[in-house]
């Protein structure tokens, strides 16, 4: 409880200063802001590590590792590239933020594309068994 504290109590210090230094007309208060967005990622990394950790017990558990894992790997992709995104917006780049979500989606399809092939050739194995 008192890393979360921590990590929020950094966060909102970081956005005030920011909030604060740009009323008084600082013009580097976004790249304060992104700090402390890079400040609190790092604050936390090591949760990441144990949610991954958590989730691979469960995934081997029920005997779906690989199309877990790459779910798993999407999910994990798709917030990188969200936040990636979402601190170019706020540093006024609209087309990197753009061309950062569209790189995400990429990888994402090819990170899905081999279990969607194997869903698809078990339906016409299956398809194929009932004629």
């Amino acid at each position: 409880m008192s890393e979360a504290i921590r990590t929020v109590g950094v966060v909102l210090l970081v956005a005030m200063l920011a909030t604060v230094l740009s009323e008084l007309g600082f013009r580097g208060s976004r790249l304060i802001s992104v700090l402390g967005v890079l400040a609190a990622v790092v604050l936390t990394l090591h949760l990441f590590d144990e949610v991954i950790g958590a989730l691979e017990g469960i995934i081997e558990l029920g005997g779906i590792e690989e199309i877990a894992n790459s779910a798993i790997r999407i999910i994990g992709i798709g917030y990188v590239y969200g936040v990636a995104s979402d601190i170019c917006l706020d540093l006024g780049e609209r087309g990197i933020a753009l061309t950062v979500l569209g790189i995400g989606r990429v990888e994402i399809l090819l990170l899905a594309l081999p279990s969607v092939i194997k869903i698809v050739e078990g339906a016409i194995d299956m398809i194929g068994g009932m004629g």
